[in-house]
């Protein structure tokens, strides 16, 4: 893998886990992707896009 790859990779990690500990702390799905998504500089709905992805695996 690249270190791009990687770097990418880590982003998105980061996102995920910002959302699920803002979702542990009582927001909604599509709220907390939001802020997460303000927070990494990224669109939020790629960020609940990804999100939700994930929990489909």
């Amino acid at each position: 893998m690249s270190k791009i790859n990687l770097k990418e990779i880590a982003k998105w990690a980061g996102i995920i886990a910002m959302i699920l500990k803002l979702i542990a702390e009582g927001m909604g799905d599509k709220e907390a992707s939001s802020k997460a998504a303000e927070k990494f500089g990224v669109d939020p709905s790629e960020a609940f896009r990804i999100f939700k992805n994930r929990k489909a695996g």
